[in-house]
């Protein structure tokens, strides 16, 4: 039965073999290329996802090599199933032998009850008890009593030679005489034996009595002795064939065995029965697996669901771009911008993101998270200068969401970034609704100040204009972009600076790129400015060295702020990780480790006992650590909390090795017609176009330019963090392994 499992296992796991094969090995390119769907449902397709099509032979083949994988499995499952049900069936008729043997052998000890046997004499009335006797017994045609060389009963006067002591229980054995018949034999003691003649028809059907039937299943049992000689068949099955299947199980303390086999008609029969229903649910099953996995694909693919995980890490950081009085050049505060910080790709601006964040909803997670991040970072600066206002930018979809107020609330106050300096701008892209309107007048009335953004574009309302207490406007870029040295009007432009003159509110220019842009807008009487002239956005700590930079001598104050506020928050952190404070070690969730954790409720409470703070102020310092990059959560999935979250210590990064002398032009190399890039990679469920797997760009490029494993591993991988190569779905480091890449 080894060598059937054994077999069928291994055949079992060749298909998987051929599948993992498969999914690793090159394809050419089809002669027919597949399209998702057809007609308008394909062109859909194929503008949302230019480069992915449905990998239809590859899932052909996985198809055909999972059904004859369910087929080997379904043999080795009925092999399983059969053999079990052949170890029930002779267990349940070994179980019934033992009954009846162990009446048997009631039967021959007590052929002797009531008879003097310590010098066995055959008497007419020994003779005559022993007849009396086996005609109550429903198992045994005749006796014998044996003991030394005297023998006595029906059964015949001869005495046979005793073999010696056995074992105890009764031994079964086919007549010696060579007649068609069956005997038992029991020792009471060394010297006296009794021997009987089975009943063959009584014992079949007293083990087809009660107990069940023994023909539940299409198997062949027989009784046998130790020596293997069948004695008895228990089923009444048709001759015994080619045994594919043999369960061998014993009789208590008897020494004979059940012994059940299956042969290889029957067995060939139920896999033929079980194959075609097993394949057929495979397959069904795999049809499944294809359509969720092909979701999965498409999902990974898209750019919602990349924006969605960076969301998740906390990938998106706050930029400062400077406002300036366009008259004295003074920094009056900034806009406070959104950029992702793509662990592969660097900072990438918002046009990569922005219209489908603001599709999907996720633009309402990623304004409170730039806003979190910036109130914590801007305290101190805001604190040094209480003139400088930041505006943020907020959409109706942020206004439309629940809890909205009461987040800025709980984001901007006096220990963060205070509401006074705070600026909430209105971008028009999207129409602001009822819903939108009322959530804006009642965060005017909570004391916020707005601003309308891009202003002349969008759905600009100049009822909603007059009807809101606007604190600033902001002249689209687009308007500005006109402007040069030659301008003299321009009507559209001149006609918002009016507007925003008769209505007393301040305008602030965007996109402002050159002097002769400034002075026409100066002429004009606009009052702020931002734009490449003055500052491009930069991330906040930057923006602080530019800001004391500007102030000069007047920022002293606000640098030793800063710098005595950076130097208390690394004691403090110091203090909070050292022999003292908190613990620190390996922590688990999920089955993972991380080294060197500490939990942030555990923070929290040794900042509440050894500082005195409240549970607020604890949280709050906490946030501010993370929000300086001083700690950060273990899987950047989190701001510090008062929960059982673990966080470990930021330390720097080590010094960037030195950059590998890289060949000008390589991006191009590997897209050219003779590169490593592939017409259509297959991997899974989906088709990827003009496409290589690390491990071949990595041997292109040292074949071809004659370098190491290592240098065109390192070159490759600058081609990576230039933007130049991107993995295909966007979101992996580069590797050289399996793994697909593209060149931009």
């Amino acid at each position: 039965m080894d060598s059937v499992f054994g077999s069928s296992l291994f055949a079992a796991s060749w298909p998987l073999r051929q599948v993992m094969r498969l999914r690793r090995a090159w394809w050419p390119a089809p002669g027919l290329a597949r399209s998702l769907a057809p007609g308008e449902t394909a062109a859909t397709s194929q503008r949302v996802l230019p480069r992915l099509q449905f990998n239809l032979r590859g899932m052909t083949c996985l198809a055909l090599a999972v059904g004859a994988a369910a087929a080997a499995l379904s043999v080795t499952w009925v092999g399983v199933a059969l053999q079990h049900d052949a170890r029930l069936q002779a267990l349940a008729l070994a179980q019934r032998v033992e009954r009846s043997l162990e009446r048997f052998e009631d039967d021959l000890g007590g052929l002797l009850a009531g008879a003097t046997i310590d010098e066995l004499r055959c008497t007419p009335e020994l003779a005559r008890h022993l007849t009396s006797r086996s005609l109550e017994s429903t198992l045994a045609r005749r006796f014998l009593v044996q003991r030394g060389g005297v023998a006595c009963g029906p059964l015949g006067a001869e005495a046979a030679p005793i073999p010696g002591p056995m074992r105890p229980g009764v031994h079964l054995d086919l007549s010696s005489a060579g007649l068609p018949r069956l005997d038992a034999r029991l020792w009471r003691d060394p010297q006296t034996l009794v021997r009987a003649e089975v009943d063959v028809v009584a014992l079949q059907h007293l083990l087809r009595g009660s107990g069940g039937s023994t023909q539940a299943v299409a198997h062949q049992a027989w009784l046998k002795n130790d020596a293997g000689e069948s004695l008895l068949a228990l089923t009444q099955a048709a001759s015994q064939g080619d045994t594919w299947v043999q369960v061998r199980t014993a009789v208590g303390a008897h020494p004979v065995h059940v012994e059940v086999q299956i042969d290889r008609t029957h067995f060939l029969r139920e896999a033929g029965r079980q194959a075609l229903r097993v394949v057929l649910l495979a397959w069904i099953g795999l049809g499944l697996l294809v359509l969720w996995a092909w979701w999965r694909t498409v999902s990974r693919a898209r750019l919602a669901e990349r924006v969605l995980r960076a969301v998740r890490k906390r990938q998106f950081e706050p930029f400062v771009q400077p406002v300036v009085d366009l008259a004295t050049g003074q920094c009056m505060g900034g806009e406070i911008l959104m950029r992702w910080q793509h662990p592969e790709r660097g900072w990438l601006a918002p046009a990569e993101f922005i219209e489908e964040a603001e599709r999907t909803g996720l633009i309402v997670p990623m304004t409170r998270l730039v806003m979190d991040k910036a109130a914590q970072r801007l305290a101190v600066l805001a604190q040094a200068d209480r003139r400088l206002q930041f505006a943020f930018n907020v959409t109706p979809a942020d206004l439309r969401s629940t809890g909205f107020a009461q987040a800025l609330a709980e984001t901007f106050h006096e220990h963060s970034l205070p509401q006074r300096q705070v600026v909430l701008e209105l971008t028009e892209r999207e129409f602001v609704g009822p819903r939108a309107a009322t959530a804006l007048a009642q965060l005017q009335a909570a004391g916020w100040r707005m601003a309308m953004d891009d202003f002349g574009t969008g759905h600009s309302s100049l009822a909603a204009l007059e009807r809101l207490q606007v604190h600033r406007i902001k002249i689209d870029r687009a308007f500005v972009a006109t402007l040069d040295e030659h301008t003299v009007a321009r009507p559209v432009l001149d006609a918002i600076i009016g507007l925003a003159s008769s209505l007393g509110v301040p305008l602030i220019a965007e996109g402002v790129e050159s002097e002769a842009q400034r002075q026409y807008l100066l002429g004009k009487g606009v009052q702020y400015a931002q734009g490449y002239l003055f500052a491009r956005p930069m991330p906040i700590a930057e923006f602080e060295r530019w800001w004391a930079q500007q102030q000069g001598e007047g920022a002293a104050s606000a640098s030793v702020l800063a710098e005595s506020s950076e130097a208390l928050a690394r004691a403090l952190l110091q203090e909070l990780l050292g022999p003292s404070g908190v613990e620190q070690r390996r922590r688990c969730w999920r089955l993972r480790r991380y080294e060197r954790c500490f939990v942030g409720s555990e923070a929290v409470q040794w900042l509440m006992s050894r500082r005195g703070l409240s549970r607020e102020a604890a949280v709050q310092t906490g946030r501010r650590l993370l929000a300086r990059g001083l700690i950060r959560h273990v899987l950047n999935e989190h701001d510090f909390e008062d929960a059982p979250l673990f966080y470990r210590l930021v330390t720097p990064d080590d010094a960037a090795p030195a950059m590998a002398p890289m060949p000008s032009g390589l991006a191009e190399q590997l897209a050219a017609p003779d590169g490593p890039m592939r017409a259509i990679c297959r991997r899974g469920a989906a088709m990827h176009r003009r496409c290589a797997s690390g491990r071949a760009i990595v041997h292109w490029i040292a074949t071809h330019h004659r370098v190491d494993g290592t240098m065109a591993r390192a070159w490759a991988q600058q081609l990576m963090r230039s933007g130049r190569l991107r993995h295909v779905f966007d979101d992996r480091p580069f590797t050289a392994d399996w793994q697909l890449y593209r060149a931009q």
